[in-house]
């Protein structure tokens, strides 16, 4: 398995990488499926990456004592999604697109001040993940991310098979 070193300065000439980023229900997935639906119009070769998606240990991530511990377990799920999925997509010169990612951790979990948010922004520098090229957050009204949140869980099963359909989406 590489190191960390391994991933460190790598050349940005080829690809480029786009997480989207917020609270549920604040749109993420609306703007990740327009993102995509352009990049397909512009014949523009890309990857989706969902971090819940590709999580075999998202029990492990949620029944995890402090944040600090969570924050550890991310950035070590993280490093396998850069490594497997982020990176080589990248060297091919494919746009990624991630739902989620560094700054959901680097907010939900420095809230309670057991980690900063500069140790979880290490975490990730040490482990040789890359900085995303561009990250977009997402906001909006608690009660709109409410409801689009049930919408989604309702509509769940065929948003993501639709997501997954078509030229070069899907990891």
């Amino acid at each position: 398995m590489p190191t960390p070193a391994d991933f460190q300065n790598r050349p940005m000439n080829r690809g480029k990488w786009v997480v989207v980023d917020g609270p549920s229900g604040s749109g993420k997935d609306s703007l990740l499926s327009v993102l995509q639906q352009r990049l397909l119009e512009i014949n523009t070769p890309f990857s989706y990456i969902s971090e819940e998606d590709l999580d075999p240990d998202r029990h492990k991530i949620l029944t995890a004592a402090g944040d600090r511990a969570i924050a550890e377990l991310l950035v070590d799920h993280r490093f396998r999604i850069w490594h497997k999925y982020v990176y080589p997509a990248l060297m091919e010169g494919r746009v990624v697109l991630s739902n989620r990612g560094e700054p959901a951790t680097l907010a939900y979990q420095t809230a309670s001040g057991e980690i900063s948010i500069s140790q979880v922004w290490e975490m990730h520098r040490h482990k040789g993940i890359s900085r995303p090229d561009l990250v977009v957050i997402t906001v909006c009204r608690p009660d709109a991310a409410l409801l689009r949140r049930e919408q989604d869980q309702a509509a769940s099963g065929s948003i993501r098979a639709e997501r997954r359909r078509g030229n070069g989406v899907g990891v």
